[in-house]
């Protein structure tokens, strides 16, 4: 009994073992099964092209418009306001040469007679004495050799003096008709240009002493606009010379665009602001006059010329540190400290000294990378930020 149980156990202990070695040859001969981390894509990037180039550049600027010829309207003779122009009030248009305002003309006309009948006097009185010294150099000629006189007599005995005397009244009674004829004539006041009415100070049949203030004009087709801008780019703006124009400006007002050209700058900063004060003129069509209103803010650009050997960038590309993420020709990312020559509204100007061969221009914001790291790009439009049609592949690399 005992013996037969041993052999059972013996027998259930081999099956038992051979079990155990067949499950150990199963788990080393299995296939292992490899779990490895997968690795990161490459990150995409949006680049531009960083080809140097030759820039037209403009100037921003704001202002107000001022007139450009102000004019008070002072008669510069007295006496009674005959008439004035219908258009004489505020807003009113008054044509190049029509009567402003009239002052009464008839003691003027008066006076201009008086004094041709004082010159009619004059020439009778001259040619008198014409005869009286004819007649005074006959009898000197007769008593020749029978006596002597010197010089200063013999001046006084042709009546030189006197002859003197009538020329000069002669003299001093035409300008009295040149000066009459001016009074007369300045008894109309016009202008030789087109002119807009500010100001009426006086109306018909007011009595007004000479140089009195009457009202106030401007020169309608002319107007002036200063700007105000950084004293800095003041080099880079053109000023009349030698026939030549000065820079051009673009006035832009409620929709309208009008042309000029920058014809001063002012020697003084404004004193709040500290900026430079630029005066453009206009041209302005005086039956539109209305489109532009003295006293209106305006925005202007400034033709400011050209900028060589430059990079355009949009702003987002530079950093608030001065700095601009570039992938190089290797593709890996960098840095670049960026050197601007020019900042327009939307772009900057960067010197080609910033850049190096092969450089592409990041304008996607960097998060978690660094430099040196390997990214791929799309070249993309710097205005619109869209894919350019030649490369619309999100996958591609280039560099």
């Amino acid at each position: 009994m005992k013996q037969s149980t041993l052999v059972r156990a013996f027998v259930l202990l081999l099956v038992a073992g051979g079990f155990a070695a067949a499950g150990w040859q199963l788990m080393q001969t299995a296939p292992k099964s490899s779990r490895e981390r997968p690795q990161a894509p490459t990150p995409l990037l949006d680049v531009i092209d960083s080809r140097a180039d030759r820039y037209p550049v403009e100037l921003a600027a704001a202002g107000t418009v001022t007139s450009a010829y102000e004019l008070e309207i002072r008669p510069q003779v007295g006496g009674r306001i005959a008439t004035m122009h219908p258009e004489f009030e505020p807003g009113g248009r008054i044509p190049a040469g029509m009567p402003i305002v009239e002052i009464e003309a008839d003691d003027y006309r008066l006076a201009l007679e008086a004094a041709e009948a004082d010159v009619a006097k004059a020439r009778a009185t001259a040619a008198l004495e014409q005869g009286r010294s004819v007649v005074a150099r006959e009898e000197l000629d007769s008593l020749k050799g029978s006596l002597e006189v010197d010089a200063t007599s013999r001046a006084l005995a042709l009546r030189r003096p006197q002859r003197r005397q009538v020329e000069a009244d002669l003299v001093t009674a035409e300008n009295r008709v040149s000066q009459a004829r001016l009074d007369l004539d300045r008894t109309a006041v016009s202008l030789p240009f087109d002119v807009i009415v500010l100001e009426r100070a006086r109306v018909a049949g007011e009595v007004v002493a000479a140089r009195e203030l009457v009202g106030r004009v401007t020169r309608a087709d002319r107007y002036w606009i200063e700007l105000r801008t950084q004293p800095a780019q003041l080099a880079r703006l053109r000023l009349p010379r030698d026939g030549m124009p000065g820079a051009r400006v673009a006035v832009l007002h409620d929709g309208e665009t009008f042309a000029g050209e920058i014809v001063r700058i002012r020697a003084d900063l404004a004193g709040d602001s500290r900026l430079a004060g630029v005066i453009a003129e206009i041209a302005v069509d005086p039956e539109n006059r209305h489109r532009l209103l003295l006293g209106s803010y305006v925005e202007a650009r400034i033709d400011a010329g050209f900028i060589d050997d430059a990079v355009a960038v949009p702003r987002r590309a530079v950093g608030d540190n001065g700095r601009v993420w570039v992938v190089d020709g290797d593709g890996l990312l960098q840095v670049r400290q960026a050197d601007v020559v020019w900042q327009a509204a939307q772009r900057l100007m960067l010197s080609v000294k910033t850049l190096h061969t092969g450089d592409r221009v990041v304008v996607s914001r960097i998060s978690g990378l660094v430099p040196g790291a390997k990214v791929r790009t799309r070249t993309v439009d710097p205005d619109s930020g869209r894919p350019r049609a030649d490369d619309l592949s999100p996958g591609r690399t280039n560099g």
